[in-house]
């Protein structure tokens, strides 16, 4: 194969002028290899993928497997090369865009849960990073996904991925986040991502080193005092319209719904009872956390006496001793718990989830635990059988003889029923969608009948970001605003800044109390 890269020569002078007469020749070769070995490759996959679907023996599927990972590890290998080629001639260049930090790294994290063999990935954001940066996502997501896949293979007991401000001044509008994974448990051979082994991971090595260095960072490693191994990097990004010394946004008004919960956590992880007490935290849910079957009885047997108990358990499958189903059936014979709703915690979407229900789990979640997915999950559950006891008197709103409408945009069939009763119980008329891309799509036929649409922010299929986005591109055309309140589950700095960067015209911080629901009605529903 033509060399994609130029070398030095040891001849004064020599190195400028060989550099630019190679430059157009690598241009030229990555150029070829962009179009005439992308296409077979693709057309490699796309068959392998439609063989998978069809009927197979077993040793036809193993062949078709193999094609196929073959295949993805020589894209992965063309990758490399191209970005070291454009590395090394100086053509490499970084994109920007808006993206969201937490649904980035969570993202990178679930797809690495999947292909761990059990290994349990978390996420951690620290509070002041805010919700929504500018940047080039595709090299984050690149950097990200082959150091948790480096530190995964050598199955540590648990990884942690880690975003956090460093100090100082990055520049205008700027600011300096690290990015810090750490593997925990006595790992399998040496981690050191800066001394691997082969060919193949000592070119990743070198571009990923290089994508960090026009990040603005650079990669480091050691070893822990106790078993576990720490990778991290560093990387300039923007924070647009956010002042990077602003306060964690936090939800005004009276207690909402949900805020008056108390949960409990339990989980041997020390790192995952933490993660997910911040989570709880910042929707101002009282939390406790404990690690094993018998400290978490005696947890509950304390609050009851007290005539504190817990409304909600999240308890993982594997414990020490006593595993959740067991803990969940203790839980369930004691008739001062026996209402608690409970969510399971399990490594991977098994034959658990399945008997999850039996044990008497309302729900289930697959580590690694998402923000917005904790908080579906527990106000599924609670609300779920308690809608009567969360809805007040009728008649908040004054009366009209034509009510507002309000477009509901929620993907949790829980939260969405909540919205529209408590927003009905306001006298308003509401039409609900579940997600980004049919609000979208109601906004454009029947935008005219809508005082006010209610956008959540993390869905499937298109979120509320890019949803509002389009709905704005739209309305240049047509001349109308139609207004936009975000409902977010996360209570980051720079939430309610970005919502507004993106088009949107207020911010609600989920759990949504019904008096913030019905000021914010009052002010945009006219």
């Amino acid at each position: 194969m033509t060399m994609l890269h130029h070398q030095d020569v040891g001849v004064p002078g020599a190195t400028d002028r060989s550099a630019e007469q190679t430059a157009p020749q690598t241009q030229l070769t990555l150029a070829t290899l962009e179009s005439d070995v992308r296409t077979p490759m693709q057309n490699i996959l796309g068959l392998s993928d439609l063989l998978l679907d069809s009927a197979l023996d077993s040793k036809q599927r193993g062949y078709a497997n193999i094609i196929r990972d073959s295949t993805e590890q020589l894209v992965a290998i063309l990758n490399d090369l191209i970005d070291d080629a454009k590395l090394r001639d100086g053509s490499f260049k970084l994109s920007s865009e808006i993206f969201d930090i937490t649904a980035l790294v969570e993202s990178v994290a679930g797809a690495s849960a999947d292909a761990s063999s059990g290994v349990s990935v978390l996420v951690d954001i620290a509070p002041d990073v805010p919700a929504r940066l500018r940047g080039d996502t595709a090299r984050l997501r690149q950097i990200l996904s082959g150091l948790v896949a480096e530190l995964v293979s050598r199955r540590p007991d648990e990884l942690v991925i880690a975003v956090e401000q460093r100090p100082g001044d990055a520049g205008d509008a700027k600011l300096m986040l690290r990015f810090v994974l750490t593997a925990y448990g006595q790992l399998k051979a040496s981690p050191d991502v800066n001394q691997l082994p082969n060919a193949r991971n000592s070119l990743a090595s070198r571009v990923r080193s290089g994508i960090i260095q026009r990040l603005g960072g650079s990669l480091t490693s050691r070893n822990l005092p106790d078993p576990g191994y720490e990778v991290a990097f560093d990387a300039i990004l923007e924070a647009p319209g956010v002042s990077v010394t602003s306060e964690v946004t936090e939800p005004d008004g009276e207690a909402s719904v949900l805020s008056h919960l108390r949960v409990l956590i339990v989980d041997d992880s020390r790192p995952t009872r933490e993660i997910l007490a911040r989570y709880v935290a910042a929707w101002k849910m009282k939390c406790r956390g404990v690690s094993n079957a018998t400290d978490a009885m005696a947890v509950l047997r304390d609050a009851a006496s007290a005539g504190s108990p817990f409304d909600v358990a999240v308890i993982d499958y594997r414990l020490p001793g006593l595993n959740g189903f067991d803990v969940a059936s203790m839980i369930k014979s004691d008739r001062r718990f026996a209402s608690m709703a409970l969510i399971l915690l399990t490594g991977s979407d098994d034959l658990l989830a399945q008997s999850a229900e039996k044990a008497g789990f309302s729900a289930y979640l697959t580590k690694p635990v998402r923000q917005s997915t904790l908080f579906d999950a527990i106000s599924t559950v609670f609300l779920a059988e308690r809608m009567p006891e969360v809805l007040t008197r009728r008649g908040d709103l004054p009366v009209r003889a034509n009510p507002p409408t309000v477009l509901l945009v929620e993907d949790n069939l829980a939260n969405q029923k909540l919205a529209m009763a408590q927003l009905e119980s306001m006298g308003c008329q509401v039409r609900a969608v579940n997600n980004g891309h049919d609000a979208v799509r109601e906004v454009a036929v029947s935008g005219d009948q809508y005082a006010l649409v209610l956008m959540d922010c993390q869905m499937p299929t298109m979120d509320g970001y890019a949803a509002t986005h389009q709905i704005r591109n739209a309305e240049k055309l047509t001349g109308q605003h139609i207004p936009i309140v975000a409902m977010t589950a996360n209570a980051m700095q720079g939430a309610r800044e970005e919502c507004l960067l993106a088009g949107m015209d207020d911010y609600l911080s989920k759990p949504v109390s019904r008096e913030l629901l019905r000021d914010m009605v009052r002010k945009w529903a006219r």
